[in-house]
């Protein structure tokens, strides 16, 4: 479980960085000798791509080749990825379900 909200976490920062224009802070530092800030501020909006809610929202493998062999292609802009605008009706429709079914174990059990 601490797996999932680590990934979460790591997306949630991805996006918000990238929606407030510093997606620099996300590249590791070691690496930073090895790649250009373009680079990275371009493939931050194309793993945003790739975790979109839609299949149809998502570029295919063949798409993603394309963008990263060709600098100067337009980028579609990203969503906001499903695990935010999912995640909130998800949890507090669970919790309700378990709240409600152990109501009614309690109260079969009366």
């Amino acid at each position: 479980m601490a797996q999932i909200f680590g990934d979460f976490n790591k997306l949630l920062k991805a996006w918000n960085l990238w929606k407030e224009g510093k997606s620099m802070e996300l590249m590791d530092s070691t690496l930073s000798s090895s790649c250009s800030s373009s680079e990275v501020t371009r493939c931050i909006p194309m793993g945003l791509l790739c975790v979109q809610e839609r299949a149809m929202d998502r570029p295919t493998v063949s798409d993603v080749v394309s963008m990263l062999s060709n600098e100067t292609m337009a980028l579609p802009l990203p969503k906001e990825p499903a695990f935010f605008s999912r995640s909130s009706d998800a949890e507090s429709s669970s919790s309700r379900q378990r709240r409600h079914s152990g109501y009614d174990i309690m109260e079969g059990s009366k």
